[in-house]
């Protein structure tokens, strides 16, 4: 299941670098869950979580130029999982939140998780790659792994 998880989370990283989170939809189950320590009510259904990521990404396009994203990979050992992958998000230099998703059996993402309050510095670990990219026989629709999927503005 780590690899599913670890799979999704360069294909999230990859729709926040591109401001398009289209080509993820495919991958969420009928009754996805997109839950932020920020907000009281998680959003629940594909429909409505497509419809707020897509919104959100034309915003974050739009703000490019005012507001600094990094996207790393990373490990992070939290109450729910250890050695759990995530997307790291830095915004001007520095932490903002981390991501993590919940994969079903039927290998669909059932939850994306966004968590604002970091556990202690040493439970979080920022990577080049994830394990099953350097595996042999690693290959991903989109031409292979990039090492580093960031983007800052220029």
């Amino acid at each position: 299941m780590q690899v599913q998880q670890e799979y999704f989370i360069l294909k999230y990283i990859k729709s926040n670098v591109e401001f398009d989170p289209t080509p993820l939809f495919q991958h969420f189950s009928e009754d996805i869950r997109y839950a932020s320590q920020q907000v009281l009510n998680d959003l629940v259904g594909k429909d409505a979580v497509a419809e707020y990521m897509t919104g959100k990404s034309k915003t974050l396009k739009r703000k490019k130029h005012e507001w600094r994203y990094d996207f790393n990979r990373g490990y992070i050992d939290n109450v729910h999982c250890l050695n759990q992958p995530c997307m790291l998000v830095e915004l001007h230099d520095r932490p903002f939140c981390y991501v993590t998703l919940d994969v079903n059996s039927d290998k669909k993402i059932e939850a994306i998780n966004l968590q604002h309050v970091f556990p202690p510095v040493g439970n979080v670990k920022c990577v080049e790659l994830f394990s099953f990219e350097d595996l042999p026989d690693y290959r991903m629709e989109e031409g292979g792994a990039d090492a580093r999927l960031k983007y800052w503005n220029s």
